[in-house]
């Protein structure tokens, strides 16, 4: 939701720039639905997706940094994957 919100800002952004440099409406109009359109439907989705991309890269590196962590302590591979997964959300 908070990412249509910022596509509906920045479309209307733009669209204000459109207004003001040609005085007319049906352009204006016209550019805000092309970059509404874009942006909700092509930028929106790949930004998502690199989140949780993102997400998902961290939450491999946490893992594997206390699993490798706690079998240097403890010298257990139980144990180290037991409090390697205590951290892990997904």
């Amino acid at each position: 939701m908070k990412g249509v919100l910022v596509c509906f800002a920045l479309s209307a952004l733009v669209a204000s720039v459109a207004y003001w440099s040609s005085s007319s409406l049906p352009f204006s109009l016209l550019v805000l639905s092309l970059y509404l359109t874009c942006l909700c439907f092509l930028c929106l989705p790949r930004v998502l997706f690199l989140q949780r991309k993102r997400r998902i890269r961290r939450e491999c590196y946490r893992f594997m940094n206390a699993f490798l962590t706690t079998c240097s302590v403890t010298n257990s591979l139980s144990r180290g994957f037991q409090a390697a997964c205590e951290g892990a959300e997904g």
